[in-house]
């Protein structure tokens, strides 16, 4: 099962060699939209999927994702309602952003969000789904 040391694994790599060029978000934008979601798992997530969503087909994918260890979903789909990403942002700020999300998420002991699709998810659940989250992302840029 992927864990956010192989996600930390791959951002090292990715810190020694930049990609040139990615298709859709920027390599700064990736890392800044992984870093909202491991910290919106902390914070809380600013829209919610419908109660349908998150009571039936949320956990229903969650469980799929978590039984096959990897995530396959649109790269380029935003968290509802959070922030817009920022071009503009230096990747190895993104990089420090994603790297202090994950130590605040494994610091952290009390009661985690919601997950604005999958409802309620426990945090070794998390830790996974954002190892894969992070992983396929990174996947798609050439690590």
């Amino acid at each position: 099962m992927p864990s956010l040391d192989d996600a930390r694994s791959k951002l090292d790599a990715l810190e020694q060699r930049p990609p040139t060029g990615v298709m859709g978000w920027s390599a700064s934008e990736i890392l800044q939209h992984c870093a909202q979601s491991v910290e919106m798992s902390i914070q809380g997530f600013p829209t919610m999927r419908s109660i349908i969503v998150r009571g039936l087909f949320g956990p229903m994918v969650k469980r799929k994702f978590l039984k096959a260890g990897a995530m396959k979903h649109d790269l380029t789909a935003p968290i509802p309602g959070a922030p817009p990403l920022d071009r503009e942002v230096p990747l190895a700020e993104a990089l420090k952003r994603l790297r202090a999300s994950f130590d605040a998420f494994q610091g952290y002991r009390g009661e985690l969000s919601p997950h604005f699709a999958y409802g309620a998810v426990s945090h070794d659940e998390y830790a996974q789904l954002h190892a894969m989250h992070v992983l396929e992302h990174l996947q798609a840029l050439g690590l």
